[in-house]
């Protein structure tokens, strides 16, 4: 697979032409600048997706480095640690720097770190669930 960052964006069935299937529209170098700009472009691009298709024909546009998926979750995170605004003076901490962070991505990505992260939260997430739910049912089960 070629390291690349690229933006992929999956259609309806029902969409005569390329219905079901999921197309690579922009194809970047792996870099923190060209990450940059992939985010940019992945915005302007779902929305002429979804206008052009609709939010039923047009299934989600995401982007991929070197072929790992890059979830909303991480744009966020990369816009609040990156933005000046959410820091304050007092505890004397600074925002990211975009470019670092982006780089720090890209690293995560090519070297596997985001999907064994993404497993260990995961698996973390599945076993609070477990332990709530049989603690509810503790709690509650002379009501059933």
């Amino acid at each position: 697979m070629k390291k690349t960052i690229q933006i992929k964006t999956s259609f309806h069935y029902g969409i005569a032409s390329i219905g079901g299937k999921t197309l690579t529209y922009y194809t970047y170098k792996i870099g923190p600048r060209n990450l940059m700009r992939a985010i940019t472009d992945l915005h302007e691009h779902s929305e002429s997706m979804e206008h052009g298709y609709g939010n039923v024909g047009h299934q989600g546009s995401w982007i991929e480095i070197a072929g790992v998926r890059i979830l909303p979750d991480d744009l966020a995170q990369y816009e609040f640690e990156t933005d000046p605004s959410n820091y304050r003076d007092d505890y004397h901490m600074r925002a990211t720097s975009k470019t670092v962070w982006l780089q720090d991505l890209i690293e995560r990505c090519l070297d596997g770190r985001i999907v064994k992260e993404r497993k260990e939260l995961s698996e973390y997430m599945r076993r609070e669930d477990t332990k709530r739910d049989a603690e509810f049912i503790a709690e509650h089960d002379s009501q059933w």
